[in-house]
């Protein structure tokens, strides 16, 4: 049994008429009969009973003909299937995000991106990743790049990562905090300041980065809160809540949420980047990592 002869058989079923379905089918009328009869020989019954006027179904035919049918659209819906994954897969990139300065820098990647892909088709999915999920996201390609602080991902030989910036750390605090209108800080004066931080428990990268920052600050600060993620933080700075060590890109995205000032003696930066699977054979990852490393390359990275 060939899909060829399920099609002449429906054609001929629908037209009833051998000729007519020959003529639908742009091949000889002796070629559909014997496609059909080779059909019925192969089922053992009559599928069609055929007169000199026209050509009808059986009741063994009209049960063939529903499956006939059936198997003839999960046939043309498997080929459609197919070629759009092929097309989702050449142009669809499932992009993940921690926190909301990742989020920031991969909408100035991605829209510069697409426009210097106008017309050829780029369809990116984001997804919020917590930070103890983006190495399992990464390994089980649920995601194709994240972007989040490059500590995360170092230690894994499967992962590689392209660092795009290092910003220095600063304090963040609420408009309405004592320290808002002040450029600079002594350390001292952060002693007793209740400090808030997003939860890092997932990376032990990450974790062993924010030790670095108190023992340059000298002391560990009072943690009143850590947040799920750095939004949530934000918020309970900007409300009063307490104070929060932050990348100085975060002068620019948040300046009327947030006063920003200066540790004195106080040197640290924070690596960003993004991180992609190794064996991850994607042609549009492979596509959008070549747009950025030129990016990066030239210093064209927007932040």
């Amino acid at each position: 049994m060939t899909f060829q002869q399920l099609r002449y058989f429906i054609a001929t079923a629908d037209y009833k008429s051998f000729s007519k379905a020959a003529e639908s089918c742009y091949v000889a009328q002796t070629a559909i009969s014997k496609q059909i009869a080779n059909l019925e020989d192969e089922l053992d019954c009559q599928l069609l009973a055929r007169n000199k006027h026209q050509v009808q179904l059986t009741r063994s035919g009209e049960v063939f003909y529903r499956y006939a049918q059936e198997i003839l659209h999960l046939c043309d819906n498997a080929v459609q299937g197919t070629k759009m994954a092929k097309m989702l897969e050449m142009t669809h990139l499932r992009i993940g995000y921690w926190g909301i300065l990742e989020q920031r820098m991969l909408i100035n990647l991605v829209k510069k991106y697409k426009k210097n892909r106008e017309g050829q088709g780029f369809s990116p999915l984001y997804s919020s990743v917590d930070l103890n999920k983006v190495v399992p996201a990464l390994l089980n390609q649920e995601q194709d790049v994240v972007l989040m602080p490059t500590s995360v991902v170092k230690d894994n030989p499967r992962i590689d990562y392209l660092p795009l910036a290092e910003p220095d750390i600063c304090l963040a605090v609420g408009k309405d905090h004592p320290l808002a209108a002040r450029r600079e800080v002594e350390r001292e004066e952060l002693r007793r300041e209740n400090f808030i931080t997003s939860d890092t428990s997932g990376s032990a990268g990450l974790q062993q980065l924010r030790e670095t920052y108190w023992e340059q600050l000298g002391f560990r600060p009072n943690m009143l809160l850590y947040a799920a993620e750095t939004e949530s933080a934000l918020l309970m700075v900007e409300t009063g809540g307490g104070v929060m060590l932050v990348t100085e890109l975060m002068r620019q995205y948040s300046p009327k949420r947030l006063s920003f000032c200066t540790i004195k003696g106080f040197h640290a930066t924070q690596e960003i980047g993004m991180a992609w699977l190794r064996e991850n054979g994607s042609p549009s990852l492979r596509e959008f990592l070549q747009f950025v490393r030129q990016e990066e390359k030239t210093g064209q990275i927007e932040l």
